[in-house]
């Protein structure tokens, strides 16, 4: 089966490179090599040997003790994200820049730190400060029956949809 990379999940996986490689370049390039070869040698042909993923339709395959791939089977393996697994720190991907930092987690409480590191592309228009300034006011979160994310900001000034 054919195997294709969202551009999400791609620079997902870049940012986690570039995250590790700042104290570790060796280590940073074995585990992308880890997470691709990983990705190549076992889903192209067994496509279904990953979990159920926590999104309906999806699947999670573990391709290192701490990292993850979610993915859905269609005409072809299609890869949606590359996860940290829980350690106290947040990774993802704004509309133009990756970001990452440290996160705190209990029950339905979630608090991201204040100091997150982010890439540095220029990209007009956007709105990523709005974006991560929300998440660091998030107060609590949950997950719809549908496999959505909830998280709803301090002082009740909203909430934020994720799918």
């Amino acid at each position: 089966m054919k195997l294709r990379w969202s551009a999400h999940s791609l620079r997902e996986l870049e940012a986690i490179i570039e995250y590790i490689a700042a104290d570790n370049p060796t280590g940073a390039l074995g585990l992308g090599e880890q997470i691709l070869s990983s990705v190549d040698t076992v889903l192209p042909a067994n496509p279904y040997a990953g979990r159920p993923g926590r999104v309906e339709g999806t699947r999670e395959l573990v391709v290192h003790e701490s990292y993850i791939v979610a993915y859905e089977v269609t005409d072809a393996v299609y890869i949606l994200t590359v996860r940290h697994t829980e350690d106290g720190r947040v990774m993802g991907t704004t509309d133009c820049n990756s970001f990452h930092g440290t996160v705190t987690v209990e029950k339905h409480k979630i608090r991201i730190g204040e100091n997150i590191a982010m890439t540095r592309k220029f990209c007009a228009g956007s709105q990523e400060m709005e974006f991560i300034g929300m998440l660091q006011n998030v107060s609590s979160f949950f997950f719809t029956s549908r496999g959505q994310l909830i998280m709803e900001l301090k002082y009740d000034s909203g909430s934020m949809f994720f799918q």
